[in-house]
């Protein structure tokens, strides 16, 4: 092989191995810390049961991101009212939560309350009757009725 065509391949080698170096690493989603019931209480700052009513995207094509609208059966946490949406990424992937339509969901959420996230590595899970962290959790905060609560912000503005 002469001279020439060995730093040809030498270079050709050298170029692979930085691209290989350079590109970023695709990666899944890899929960290894779920959360104790403790962390995940204090570290939410809403926690809710409800039923999932619809998932929508969220407003660009560009986003990774649904937003999952619930109807709320009980709050333990955060602001109490009887629907919420909440942002999870749209695929497990990304470490969203896989919610689907009509089922029942202990939520803990975090952010704000104007604009909760859940993901898939939170302590987020489908509810049911024997559920240790609602026995937990104790009895809920009463559910606010949303009509009588926006009337009382109006006429704080007015």
């Amino acid at each position: 092989m002469s001279r020439v065509r060995k730093r040809l391949v030498g270079s050709y080698f050298l170029a692979l191995a930085l691209v290989f170096i350079a590109t970023p690493k695709a990666k899944s989603c890899s929960c290894t810390d779920w959360p104790t019931f403790d962390e995940a209480f204090t570290g939410s700052t809403s926690i809710f049961r409800g039923v999932v009513a619809s998932i929508d995207p969220v407003g660009s094509d560009t986003s990774d991101d649904v937003l999952v609208h619930f109807t709320v059966s009980a709050w333990w946490r955060g602001f109490p009212r009887p629907e919420v949406a909440l942002i999870t990424p749209a695929t497990g992937a990304s470490c969203g939560y896989p919610f689907v339509v009509g089922s029942d969901y202990l939520v803990y959420a975090l952010g704000t309350p104007v604009l909760p996230w859940t993901h898939l590595c939170w302590r987020t899970h489908l509810a049911w009757a024997e559920d240790p962290d609602l026995v937990s959790l104790g009895p809920p905060l009463p559910v606010a009725v949303v009509s009588e609560t926006w009337g009382r912000i109006k006429r704080l503005f007015e």
